[in-house]
């Protein structure tokens, strides 16, 4: 495990000073001057306040504030403009419902990410740490215009909450005034206060097709390798002493599984759910003070699903590097579980027996750690340490497993 994170200490450092998330992009000036270059990659939810410019990838890097910036965007990514709007300061989570209907709001200036610009109708995004709220401009009027979604309690009816979906009706004018059909009507009916369907009835209102996203959310991968692991009795047993000697022998292992972006954009941040099977086979043997000799013979199957967060310190186009730490769960089939004892020659070699060795654990939890690279997007090289967990625990001593796994994957859908 040691050796793993320190290898990925002393490489991300190497990376960061290099090309740290910077991609393709450009920046606006107040005096509408384009500046190409590369834009910083910023993944999170919110708007940003500021934006990261080069020139070239060896150049100083530069900060422009919404007050010198007018636009950036990072090509085929996202792209911002600053507008001054009015932005509504009611919640909209269920948790934190308002009494009453909460008409309060702040003017500023914000970078309002741009989702859709048409022949009519221009669709903005902006989010902060109370909601995300939508925007529309038209040709006619381009100051962006809040669509207004409100929930707060019934002002009669205790305890019943009403949401107030006045997006609906600020479309419904849009539909009117650029010919949308009354037999669309019901789409907005059906609308939710969300990207996918903002988009779905901009893209009518501006009678064109909607870009399917150029970034996937989901990856699909499979894998294998080899697996590594290292047994150990602990507390008041034969093959607790300090002269136990465990062995290990390396087993294939197979695995598949699927990636979600948490920002499909960059991909700097991914969620993994993997499925995998392997085999592990451990030989723990001891002497006693007496002569006598204990040797533990245990192989088991495992088949086990893994969550886990994977992050990456190197973000390029065409190459990444990542660490990431998880909880996985696991079946075990016992394939071998003896126990022998016996005595060191000359003594009494005919004493020599055998029985069923401590009862494994047939459902197991584990924490695994792991660190990665991806190579020409379709390739990733990984290896992985899951912390030491119980296979067996009794009154007095347990047995506890560490593994390692090295492995290669190949990335079915590429991003």
């Amino acid at each position: 495990m040691q050796r793993l994170f320190l290898l990925a200490g002393l490489i991300s450092p190497l990376f960061c000073s290099a090309q740290y998330n910077f991609f393709k992009g450009y920046v606006v000036t107040n005096a509408r001057d384009t500046l190409k270059g590369q834009v910083f990659g910023r993944e999170g939810n919110n708007n940003p306040s500021s934006v990261r410019y080069k020139s070239s990838p060896s150049a100083e890097t530069q900060v422009f504030s919404i007050d010198d910036c007018a636009a950036f965007g990072v090509d085929g990514k996202e792209f911002y403009e600053r507008h001054k709007v009015k932005i509504s300061l009611s919640r909209i989570s269920f948790q934190n419902v308002p009494n009453q209907r909460d008409t309060t709001f702040k003017e500023n200036n914000v970078f309002l990410k741009v989702l859709q610009k048409g022949k009519h109708v221009n669709l903005f995004a902006y989010t902060d740490a109370i909601k995300t709220r939508f925007y529309v401009s038209t040709h006619e009027d381009p100051q962006p215009v809040e669509l207004r979604y409100d929930v707060f309690y019934h002002p009669q009816i205790a305890n019943q909450v009403m949401a107030e979906a006045r997006y609906r009706n600020q479309l419904v004018a849009l539909f009117r005034q650029y010919g949308i059909s009354e037999r669309h009507d019901s789409k907005l009916e059906r609308a939710e206060y969300a990207t996918s369907d903002m988009l779905k009835i901009v893209s009518l209102i501006n009678g064109q097709t909607q870009e399917k996203p150029k970034n996937p959310i989901t990856r699909f991968f499979v894998g294998g390798g080899i697996m590594l692991s290292n047994a150990k009795y602990q507390g008041r047993h034969a093959l607790a002493s300090k002269n136990a000697v465990s062995k290990s022998s390396p087993s294939p292992y197979f695995s598949a599984g699927i990636d979600f972006f948490v920002d499909p954009a960059f991909g700097k941040t991914i969620i993994r759910m993997e499925l995998s099977a392997f085999s592990t086979e451990n030989s723990i043997a001891a002497f006693t003070e007496d002569s006598r000799h204990f040797h533990h013979q245990l192989k088991r199957q495992s088949l086990g699903i893994t969550l886990m967060l994977l992050r990456n310190l190197y973000n390029g186009l065409n190459h990444k590097i990542f660490i990431g730490a998880g909880f996985a769960m696991h079946l075990v089939n016992i394939k071998d579980n003896t126990m022998t004892y016996s005595y060191l020659p000359p003594v009494y070699t005919e004493y020599i027996y055998s029985e069923k060795g401590p009862d494994p654990e047939e459902f197991q939890i584990s924490l695994p750690l792991t660190i990665g690279a991806t190579i020409y997007k379709r390739f990733e090289i990984s290896g992985a340490y899951t912390i030491p967990g119980n296979v067996s625990s009794y009154p007095g001593y347990r047995i506890k497993q560490d593994r390692y796994r090295f492995g290669l994957s190949y990335l079915i859908n590429k991003r």
